[in-house]
């Protein structure tokens, strides 16, 4: 349920990352051919690849465990999800893997990251839109 509302919430910010110039990739968990079928389900404008092995999640350090799916903040952002009419259908990928989001830069600089604590816990889009447009620092001021 959680990812069917930031894919959907993706797809509704797409114009507007496609008009910046920022191409949106998003990475699954599931099989090929699960990743296949929910991009085709629904017809989604950007990349899904995906990653089973998890490698590119814990090289990017995304959170991971039951301690991380079953929380009492978890309860209560699943009913928000299902009060905006996403529900949870039969579980692809592993259930226990948090995701985030990375804003990479040609080159290779990453200049936006959020890493997600916990399941339902999305990043407001408009965020990593506001970091792409913003002007690039030079590397000992990026640092805090």
């Amino acid at each position: 349920m959680f990812c069917r509302e930031q894919v959907a919430q993706l797809v509704e910010w797409h114009p507007r990352f496609e008009a910046a110039g920022i191409r949106l990739t998003v990475i699954g968990s599931g099989s090929v051919a699960q990743a296949k079928a929910f991009a085709e389900e629904r017809s989604l404008p950007f990349a899904l690849l995906t990653d089973p092995s998890l490698r590119t999640y814990q090289a990017a350090g995304m959170k991971r465990g039951m301690l991380t799916a079953v929380t009492p903040g978890v309860f209560m952002r699943a009913l928000r999800t299902a009060a905006r009419g996403h529900r949870q259908g039969a579980t692809q990928g592993t259930v226990d893997q948090q995701g985030g989001a990375f804003l990479v830069l040609p080159g290779g600089e990453c200049r936006w990251m959020q890493v997600s604590e916990g399941a339902g816990e999305h990043f407001d889009p408009a965020e990593p839109l506001r970091a792409f447009q913003a002007p690039s620092r030079a590397p000992d001021e990026a640092r805090p």
